[in-house]
């Protein structure tokens, strides 16, 4: 009896020990779980109320609230029993929290927790199944990872190869936490002496915590016989056009851009013209830079002639000149230099030196640059300036945070005096599910009158979601611009607030108070303050669009006045074709009301591209002679020959009337290349839709094609081969394509030489266009809208889409296809034969929209003569928005 009640006692000792450690075993994903709260009892305390809060996503069995009973003693104890989701990640997992509430008062708190076991899981994809290669040649091999599992796992990657092979994978150690996704390459060199019609079959492997994936590849060596040589022809275009009355010059273009090796590209631009005398019909051949040569490669690149350099804290607002600018990048590191001398326009002679310098390198938490820049003018509206500072810079992305910060030291001298000190700006958008939030804060020790909009600013805004279709937008903001020869700081402030919102079938409105006070820089005159209420209402109908807006309010310096927009119209745009109608009335208080009627659009009738507008002064100042109109016709003449046609009439001028006449020829700049026989080519995204691969065309890795039996893929660079001929077509497997993406059906696929296989689908495009101030770039409440530009879009190819911005700088082109545009902005007023275009390169993406806020000169000086003969020439500034 004795021995069995020490066998009894061993025995409940020993469960009472295992007890805890049986309760803190692993659960598995997706199993039942089952934990005390435990707490010591409160003085004099018999019960105790608890109430159970679940971690989101985890299910509880059992009351989640009610009153336990204490043990004096052991305190109390409550249990409750859990399920544990299936996506919970490996490790320590809390369940929930109970809250205990004591009758005198006191209150607790519980954490309960488990410890999830480990689920390894792991895709693993590797970009062929078989390959071909001549000896010495290097084969790449895409490869993909994917955790499936609930825990992290670093997993290494191994290639079996051939002996005498050389293989390595870039990385070949990769970390992923569940649910992440990793990228690399597997590198196989051939040796030299690989006999021709060798096969081998090479394993991939990849290996981790109790995880184990492999991938076989069938590799085939290849004779030298299969090696051709081939010709390709860089795209270009060259154009001669000239214009009666005026001043109108014969102007002479010539633009051509190409690959030259995998990886390389140059680009030329040669072109002799004056920017006021262009004709409309002209404006897409005879814009861009006047001279320039570009080279890009994978680690450097290296452009002369016309270049410009973005605004910064150092240089101030965006410079343009001529001169050079090399961009070299190695790993995380990159390096460049910018030397130019500043760009001039017509009588405005300007001289002086650009200089900058950057350095940047990517880390974990963002990449950090050191920045250096020296700019020195002199012209004939203002004195010798400069600016000279040093600056370090850190970009930050990751998630919602978008960070963008540089500080430094900057000295400014202009005019009579100068200043030096600590200059700095940061900007930082934050966005959330429900909306964003956008701060920026500028800081300079002071500024010249030739750069007097890069001064101090703080500026705030935020958007946010109210309901699914209501948004509450609004923004406030503070400027300043301190002189450097001690002038009084101009200064302005001003905000807004309102809602943004979408009905049903697309229809969309807004309606916001707007308030704005300055004082123009330099001036005497009071401090301007506006106040205004804006709504709008845009309504699709099908390929119409209505839209109607209307601000209201009043201005007021030494007395009251009026202040109104109102615009309405119709917009209609299908493919390659638009057009608009529409009627506007302003008075912003400066002097008599406009209103004006306009119409404009573009057709194509069988190849023959006609596009048009007219403008009509309706009341208002000059409405005697108020038509203002402009007309142009491309006809395609052979397929690389084109005549371009033009008649504008601008209000006001003294030889209203000019007509326009031009041609232009597309042709191919013979570069060799080797290629290999019998079948290559390469798989390319077709933006502008015209069948041929050109400049910045992306192509298309991963694709799978098939040649009779035979079957490849294009690598990262979009080029495939075939090694072999076979009988049958030539075919893509459609299976592989990216969804949205499709085979024009007019396409021809031959067998044998090079070809290039094109896939298209369509883009749009946004823009909204305001009168930059201050030349920050940047959209301040206190800068209006470009209401009544006129927007020129210009592919690669050089056609050409023309649209006029609404009351509100919006201008929308539909139906593009995909890739690199120039963009040519003339405000409103000057015509586009008196005014230097405003020119921005933009990159549309596949199958999206790409919505841009885009900053103009806010004005140009310039310096008119005036007279008949030298001996009366008068010289008197002028200034043209």
């Amino acid at each position: 009896m004795t021995r069995l009640v020490r066998l009894s006692l061993l025995v409940m000792v020993f469960l009472g020990a295992a007890a805890p450690m049986l309760a803190q075993a692993p659960v598995a994903p997706g199993g039942i779980a089952t934990r005390i709260a435990a707490a010591p009892a409160a003085q004099g305390a018999d019960s105790v109320g608890y109430h159970l809060e679940t971690t989101p996503g985890v299910r509880s069995f059992g009351p989640a609230s009610g009153t336990a009973a204490v043990d004096p003693a052991r305190g109390v104890r409550i249990p409750f029993t859990f399920a544990v989701p299936a996506s919970a990640v490996a490790g320590r997992f809390v369940l929930g929290r109970v809250f205990l509430a004591w009758p005198a008062g006191g209150r607790d708190s519980v954490e309960l927790a488990v410890d999830v076991a480990a689920r390894r899981d792991l895709t693993f994809w590797v970009g062929a199944e078989t390959v071909t290669a001549t000896g010495g040649a290097m084969i790449e091999l895409g490869y993909r990872l994917h955790n499936r599992g609930n825990g992290s796992d670093t997993l290494g990657i191994t290639v079996d190869a051939p002996q005498g092979w050389t293989a390595r994978t870039l990385p070949s150690i990769v970390g992923l936490a569940p649910g992440d996704t990793a990228a690399g390459t597997v590198q196989l060199a051939l040796p030299e002496h690989a006999a021709a019609g060798e096969e081998h079959h090479i394993r991939i492997t990849v290996r981790g915590s109790d995880v184990q994936r492999s991938h076989s590849v069938r590799a085939v060596v290849v004779s030298e016989e299969g090696w051709l040589g081939g010709v390709a022809h860089v795209p270009g275009r060259i154009f001669v056009g000239s214009s009666s009355g005026g001043g109108g010059a014969p102007g002479v273009g010539l633009q051509a851009a190409g690959e030259v090796r995998p990886g390389a590209r140059v680009s030329v631009a040669l072109r002799h013209s004056d920017d006021l005398d262009i004709a409309p019909a002209f404006v897409t051949s005879l814009g861009g830079p006047r001279v320039q040569l570009g080279v890009e490669t994978r680690s450097w690149d290296l452009r002369l002639g016309d270049i410009f350099a973005p605004a910064d804290i150092l240089m101030g607002p965006v410079v343009q000149g001529r001169g050079g600018e090399v961009e070299v990048r190695h790993g995380r590191g990159s390096a460049g230099l910018f030397v130019a001398t500043p760009q001039s326009y017509r009588l405005i002679g300007e001289t002086g030196l650009l200089l900058r310098g950057t350095t940047g390198l990517d880390t974990e938490l963002g990449r950090f640059g050191l920045n250096a820049g020296s700019v020195r003018r002199e012209s004939d509206l203002f004195g010798p300036t400069a600016r000279t500072g040093i600056a370090t810079t850190w970009r930050y992305r990751v998630k919602r945070h978008d960070l963008d910060a540089e500080a430094g030291m900057l000295a400014v001298s202009g005019d009579s005096g100068g200043a030096s000190g600590f200059a700095g700006q940061a900007r930082y958008l934050y966005t959330f599910e429900r909306g964003s939030v956008t701060a920026r804060l500028r800081k300079v020790p002071a500024t010249t009158r030739a750069s007097a909009g890069q001064g101090n600013e703080a500026f705030l805004a935020t958007t946010f979601l109210v309901t699914p279709s209501t948004s509450a937008i609004g923004w406030a903001y503070a400027a300043s611009a301190p002189h450097a020869d001690g002038t009084p700081y101009g200064s302005s402030r001003g905000g807004a607030a309102g809602l943004r919102m979408r009905f049903p079938r697309e229809v969309q409105g807004e309606l916001l108070g707007t308030y704005r006070a300055g004082r123009i820089i330099g001036d005497t005159f009071p401090t301007t303050v506006t106040r205004a209420v804006r709504a709008a209402l845009d309504i699709p109908l099908g390929a119409f669009t209505l839209e109607s807006d209307a601000e209201l309010g009043s201005v007021r310096s030494d007395e009251a006045r009026p202040y109104r927009t109102i615009r309405a119209g119709a917009r209609w745009s299908a493919y390659r074709q638009w057009g608009w109608l529409g009627l506007s009335h302003y008075d912003l208080g400066l002097g008599t009301p406009l209103t004006g009627l306009d119409v404009a659009g573009a057709v194509t009738v069988r190849a023959v591209e006609l596009k048009g507008g007219l403008n009509l002064r309706l009341s208002g100042l000059g409405a005697s002679n108020a038509l203002s109109f402009w007309s142009g016709a491309t006809v395609p003449l052979t397929r690389d020959l084109g005549l371009a046609l033009g008649a504008d009439r601008q209000a006001g001028s003294s030889s209203p009337w000019r007509f326009s006449l031009g041609i232009s020829h597309a042709f191919g700049l013979p570069l060799p290349l080797p290629r290999q026989a019998p079948l290559q080519g390469v798989v390319f995204e077709d933006l502008n839709g015209n069948r041929t691969q050109d400049p910045g065309e992306p192509r298309l890795g991963g694709i799978g094609l098939l040649l009779g039996p035979l079957r490849t893929e294009s690598g990262p660079d979009g080029r495939f081969r075939f090694f072999d001929a076979a009988p049958g077509e030539l075919r893509l497997d459609r299976s592989g394509l990216p969804l949205g993406v499709v085979v024009p059906a007019e396409v021809h696929l031959p067998t044998r030489g090079y070809v290039e296989i094109p896939v298209i689908r369509t883009a749009a495009l946004e823009l909204q266009i305001f009168m930059d101030r201050d030349g920050d770039r940047l959209k301040d409440e206190v800068e209006d809208f470009a209401a009544g530009a006129v927007v020129s879009v210009r592919d690669a190819g050089g056609r050409t889409r023309d649209a006029m911005a609404d009351d509100d700088g919006r201008v929308r082109f539909g139906s593009l296809p995909p890739g690199p545009y120039t963009v040519l902005i003339y405000p409103q007023g000057g015509g586009r034969e008196a005014s230097i275009p405003t020119e921005i390169e933009i990159l549309l993406e596949p199958a999206g929209t790409l919505s841009q806020l885009v900053p103009i000169p806010f004005r140009r000086r310039e310096i008119r003569g005036q007279g008949s003969s030298p001996a009366g020439l008068d010289l008197q500034p002028s200034e043209r928005r």
